[in-house]
């Protein structure tokens, strides 16, 4: 879906989404293909929408992913949580309360303030409350609204899903393009996929289950908000096994 309330030229965009939802890759194909500045001064592209204003210049790009791979890639590339989450097994990690930690700043403006000392990653809490969620799957769901927000916000704003683009990336390519009147500078080439978490992929010692158990395909199922989760476009079924290994 992509919406464009005003007429002047795109000349900057900033993905935002989900940790291992796709925003890595999207965020360069745009800057590589379609010309447009990499804009960081909108906050963390994985926290909650906090800006104070939106140019009518930038582009917001929101990335969502099937939740079951989604949740095996956040097991395989667990950044920002704490030592207990990234020793859990998995059945484990899924069922924990979700508790990340950072040294220094995160947003583009933030100071690194005592850097030496790990402190509480406060854009992964409750922005109402400030309180952990209970688990990563009802981080999920508050992300998820987070960034459908975007669509109430007076701004221009792509919302794509993470396998769509990965299927095509030139067609996603052509309709931002199109509906933006952005003029492309390349037509889409294959390249080696850029991630955030490339180090915790390489020295990992344990990986997600490339099938998840029917007790833990259970438990991620009846903790999704099924609503949003369709609003975005996925079904799922609570008897099916999921197959696809995370990346």
């Amino acid at each position: 879906a992509m919406i464009r309330p005003f007429s002047r030229p795109i000349r900057n965009f900033q993905v935002f989404g989900k940790r291992s939802s796709g925003t890595n890759f999207v965020s360069h194909i745009v800057n590589q293909h379609l010309g447009l500045k990499r804009n960081k001064s909108y906050g963390w592209k994985h926290g909650f929408p906090a800006m104070s204003a939106i140019s009518p210049r930038s582009l917001i790009i929101v990335m969502f992913r099937n939740a079951l791979p989604w949740v095996r890639s956040m097991y395989n590339k667990p950044w920002h949580t704490t030592g207990p989450l990234q020793q859990a097994e998995f059945s484990e990690f899924i069922r924990s309360e979700w508790q990340t930690q950072i040294k220094g700043g995160i947003n583009s403006k933030d100071e690194p303030i005592d850097p030496r000392i790990w402190k509480a990653l406060q854009l992964d809490r409750d922005p109402l409350t400030g309180l952990p969620f209970a688990n990563i799957v009802q981080l999920r769901n508050a992300k998820n609204i987070g960034f459908l927000s975007f669509a109430n916000r007076r701004c221009n704003v792509v919302f794509a899903r993470h396998e769509s683009i990965a299927d095509d990336p030139q067609a996603f390519l052509d309709r931002v393009a199109g509906h933006f009147d952005i003029t492309p500078a390349s037509p889409y080439e294959p390249f080696d996929r850029v991630t955030g978490g490339g180090r915790w992929a390489r020295i990992r010692p344990v990986k997600a289950p490339k099938v998840l158990s029917s007790a833990d395909h259970g438990f991620v199922l009846s903790q999704l908000n099924t609503d949003v989760e369709r609003f975005i476009g996925y079904e799922y079924d609570l008897a099916a096994s999921e197959n696809t290994p995370a990346q």
